[in-house]
């Protein structure tokens, strides 16, 4: 988003946000071919909010888009 710069590695506790280190709550993981990462870090590093209703649903705001995971 915009001139955001997120920078994360699979052996390391930490990223790198706007050339600033960050620690990650969770190492990214890879298997079987795909990547993980922090799906709240990684959404609240380029300005998101994250919030989760009483169900267990994911909801990302940026501004006035919205993206819902079940």
């Amino acid at each position: 988003r915009g001139d955001d710069v997120v920078l994360m590695r699979t052996d390391s506790d930490e990223a790198t946000v706007n050339m600033r280190p960050v620690p990650l709550p969770q190492r990214p993981v890879q298997q079987n071919g795909v990547t993980y990462v922090p799906l709240r870090f990684s959404a609240e590093a380029f300005g998101a909010t994250v919030a989760v209703d009483a169900a267990g649903t994911i909801s990302i705001t940026d501004g006035t888009r919205v993206g819902i995971i079940r």
